[in-house]
């Protein structure tokens, strides 16, 4: 018996929410469709990050203000450059 940690089933249930078939998340993840839709029932709506996957936060922020296009190109690539 395989054992997932809880971000490891939150990352399989958000591919199959982000449009990945779940026949190709289950294959992947070695998993049978009933565990699949155990693990959905159980963890639906919980976000990787709350369970031990620790980022930046100002990273995370320099981001999502990349994404929203809300500063000039020029701030943008200095902040995209120092993210990385």
């Amino acid at each position: 018996m395989k054992r997932f940690s809880v971000g490891q089933i939150v990352g399989a249930l958000k591919q199959a929410e982000v449009g990945v078939p779940v026949v190709v998340v289950i294959r992947e993840a070695g998993i049978s469709k009933q565990a699949f839709y155990q693990w959905k029932a159980k963890y639906i709506g919980l976000e990787a990050a709350r369970f031990g996957a620790t980022t930046n936060p100002l990273v995370e922020s320099l981001r999502l203000i990349l994404i929203t296009g809300t500063l000039s190109a020029k701030w943008k690539r200095r902040l995209w450059a120092f993210s990385q």
